[in-house]
């Protein structure tokens, strides 16, 4: 007998030559792409310095006056439980531009205290009443 070698179908060899052109087909894609980023990255440290030129000049031109606000914390001292009142006010003309609470919402807390106030007196008024009462029934 006699001893054949390895047979390899006729295809065997094109499918090598077909996964070397492949790796090949991506190294040319691998290639482009880090020349296509290359050309972004470089247009952006165009459109980078550009910008930092741009804003090299925005820089020097003067800044306009911003008026500069004041904040001053009151407390509302009428009512026993004080609420603390913030006013914004405009420096310049002395104006106030916001208060916080505002004067409808102050308005508000200072009648349901006063309600509130109202209905403990009567409550207590109510409590009184009911124990002279009982002393009175009592001896």
């Amino acid at each position: 007998m006699s001893s054949i070698g390895p047979v390899f179908p006729p295809a065997i060899p094109s499918q090598l030559q077909q996964q070397e052109e492949l790796q090949a087909a991506q190294q040319r894609q691998a290639a482009e792409a880090n020349r296509i980023a290359a050309e972004q990255a470089a247009q952006t440290n165009q459109g980078n310095s550009q910008n930092q030129q741009n804003l090299k000049v925005k820089n020097d031109t003067p800044l306009p006056q911003i008026p500069e606000d004041e904040v001053k914390v009151q407390w509302d001292t009428p009512m026993t439980d004080r609420i603390e009142i913030y006013q914004f006010v405009n420096q310049q003309s002395g104006s106030l531009i916001i208060q916080v609470p505002s004067e409808e919402v102050l308005g508000l807390a200072h009648d349901i205290q006063s309600e509130l106030a109202q209905d403990a007196s009567r409550e207590t008024a109510a409590a009184e009443a009911a124990g002279k009462g009982g002393k009175n029934n009592g001896d």
